[in-house]
């Protein structure tokens, strides 16, 4: 088992990948080995080996949440969006306290069309980990998409205090901002994407559209 993480740690995949094998043939029971094994195999797209290495410690131990996150894992990169959302939102009732969970649900619920569900989801994901700028970025999408314009702006906008490097929010905040008639505001959220990645065309796009604008009411 330690020498699986060694050498796993080390880069070394196929050795760490025998280890854990012969980890487990010693003792069938070892949890660890087989997540660790089901890593393996999961980066590696061998999604029934994966399958098969995070169900045991599932069935060796119903509550270990992750097992079955990781089986949600699994069916969600398989396409099987029920399979997913099962696995998920069983995990959640183990742990409710699993962001990763929450924010994965999220995803097999808005790929149903489950606007709802999915932004309920983004929320608890949130009110886990306040931080997790993806989270706040996509949930603006969600609620973009909902038509919901105040909240996806200040979704946007708390995604940008947690990581000013996000574009995607600053583009979208842009055409909010735009959409409302706020131009000054508009034009710094275009203008912070164009001063770090210049060949963002349609940034650059908007941008001179605004000042063009702002030109001609001038």
């Amino acid at each position: 088992m330690c020498v699986g993480i060694a050498l796993k740690v080390k880069g070394d995949v196929e050795g760490a990948e025998a280890a854990f094998c012969r980890a487990l043939e010693i003792d069938p029971t070892c949890v660890s080995a087989s997540s660790f094994l089901g890593d393996i195999l999961f980066a590696k797209d061998y999604l029934a080996g994966a399958e098969a290495a995070y169900r045991r410690p599932s069935e060796i131990d119903p509550a270990l949440a992750h097992a079955t996150f990781n089986l949600g894992q699994v069916f969600r990169k398989r396409c099987d969006i029920v399979g997913a959302e099962a696995a998920y939102r069983r995990a959640l009732e183990i742990s409710p306290i699993i962001s990763g969970a929450f924010y994965c649900l999220r995803n097999t619920l808005q790929s149903k069309g489950d606007l709802s569900g999915a932004e309920a989801a983004y929320r608890r994901t949130l009110e886990i980990d306040p931080m997790h700028d993806s989270a706040f970025f996509l949930l603006g999408m969600l609620l973009r998409e909902k038509d919901d314009l105040v909240g996806a702006e200040a979704a946007f906008c708390r995604a940008l205090e947690i990581d000013p490097t996000c574009f995607g929010a600053s583009f979208f905040l842009g055409d909010i901002l735009q959409s409302r008639g706020d131009l000054a505001g508009a034009e710094a959220a275009y203008l912070k994407i164009t001063e770090v990645d210049p060949i963002f065309a349609t940034a650059s796009l908007r941008l001179s559209l605004i000042l063009k604008i702002k030109g001609d009411q001038n």
